[in-house]
């Protein structure tokens, strides 16, 4: 069977929204989900607009409602 790793690096969505404690260390694990096309930062109080320059992945939909 897929190991975990190739299982997360295939995500299409993720939500991570109220993930209050996310840091721009792990928005740069994100960058690495290749096939990622949906992500959900709402809420996430600590993310800023320089931690999100980190997301060079295009996305078709991000939300980052505060």
């Amino acid at each position: 069977g897929k190991g975990l790793k190739t299982l997360l690096t295939s995500l299409k969505q993720l939500n991570l929204n109220a993930c209050s404690y996310l840091t721009d260390t792990d928005l740069t694990q994100v960058t690495h989900l290749n096939h990622l096309e949906e992500l959900d930062l709402s809420r996430c109080s600590r993310v800023t607009s320089k931690d999100l320059a980190i997301l060079q992945i295009s996305l078709k939909k991000l939300n980052l409602n505060f």
